[in-house]
Formats: structure tokens, sequence, C-alpha cells
């Protein structure tokens, strides 16, 4: 890489303008980072994410088959190498981090996918916090009193 950015600045002081096809990849990463396509931290902050909103977005690489190592809303060694590998599949350079051109990316290439998990009904909790199935049985395992109550259903 260090050879490719000496063969362009030899170019360039000699006045050539067109550059050799094994120097356009470094120029377009050049150019990709200087109009902000490269997910940053700072890019990814000022999303402003909530806990909820990172929780969907780390349900999406999951979607498509990218280990996130969990989906607990904080972005982890997981999520980032997750990220990483779907930035590296999508011809993106590798960050790990999301930019709103790449999050938009992401969105459109897990949408249909989304939809269908959206669509399924969900565990929920009940009045007494205890943790319920779509079709109201208690899941159990989780306290002493959800138990005793998933006994008597």
């Amino acid at each position: 890489m260090a050879q490719k950015k000496r063969d362009r600045g030899r170019l360039e002081k000699a006045g050539n303008t067109s550059l050799p096809a094994n120097i356009a990849p470094v120029v377009a990463a050049t150019s990709q980072a200087a109009s902000g396509a490269i997910g940053t931290q700072a890019s990814e902050e000022a999303l402003k994410l909530s806990r909820h909103d990172k929780r969907k977005i780390q349900r999406r690489p999951t979607l498509i088959d990218y280990d996130t190592g969990g989906i607990d809303g904080k972005f982890g060694k997981g999520t980032r190498r997750a990220i990483r590998s779907w930035q590296r599949d999508n011809g993106l350079a590798k960050s790990g981090y999301l930019n709103s051109a790449q999050l938009a990316q992401l969105e459109r290439a897990s949408a249909k996918k989304y939809a269908i998990w959206d669509a399924k009904p969900k565990r929920y909790y009940d009045k007494k916090g205890c943790l319920r199935e779509p079709n109201g049985r208690v899941v159990k395992g989780r306290t002493t009193l959800c138990d005793l109550s998933a006994i008597f259903q």
C-alpha cells in the first residue's frame, strides 16, 4: 500500500494525470474517506442512536447471517465484527462503524427478512413480571413466582 502511494506521488509530480489501474483503488479509498463515506465513531455518534435503535440495528445483520454475538443494544466486539464483515462483503471500507448511508444500505439489504421477523408474535411480560409466550404460556425457569403460575395454567 505504501508503494502505491509513492507511485501516485511520483506520477503527480511528473504531471501525469492518468493513474495506473493498480493505484486506482487507493485513490478511490482516499476520495471515499474525504467524502465521509467511511463509517467512523463520530459519524455513528452523530446518528444519536438509542439503545432500542441499536437493538434494531443489531437484529438486521443477524437476520442476514452475520453473527453479532447477541442483541443487547450495546455495540461490542461481536457487533463491530459483524458490521466489518457486512461492509467487506458489500465493497465498503471496513471500519466496524456505520454512517447514515451505510445504515440505510443495511436496512435495504435486510428489509424483507426484518419485515417477516417483525410480523411474528413476540414474547411479552405480564402484570406479575412473568415472561410469556405469544400463546400466553409462562416461560419456566425465570422466577419461582412465575414457575408456580405456570403449574396452575
